[in-house]
């Protein structure tokens, strides 16, 4: 009797073992399906992520080129004003050498069109 409850208790056992086993495996299957789709949708926001800052990146260049351009055509605009606020007698003769410069590099573009 003895023995027939122990091979019952074994068989039972070893009937058990294999669906315990694959409950385990579809559990973990699972998870790491859900581990990958959390790993997609970090990977898209990482990759938006990147783009926005790119794109600032970008604004911020041509931002800070723009300014320079901004910052050198109202300096030129500020002496030119200045000059025709002086006197005759004491407004200079030539231009400045950088606004030569610049009127020769301007001329020089001109011609080659």
């Amino acid at each position: 009797m003895k023995l027939w409850l122990v091979a019952i208790a074994a068989i039972a056992i070893a009937a058990c073992v294999p669906r315990d086993r694959e409950v385990r495996l579809a559990r973990a299957r699972g998870e790491g399906r859900a581990l990958e789709e959390r790993l997609e949708v970090l990977q898209a926001r990482l990759i938006a992520d990147q783009a926005r800052v790119r794109y600032w990146e970008e604004m911020r260049g041509r931002y800070q080129l723009a300014s320079a351009i901004s910052c050198s055509n109202l300096d030129a605009h500020a002496v030119a004003m200045a000059r025709r606020e002086l006197p005759e007698d004491l407004r200079p003769t030539r231009a400045p050498r950088s606004l030569a410069r610049r009127v020769r590099l301007a001329a020089l573009h001109t011609a080659g069109r």
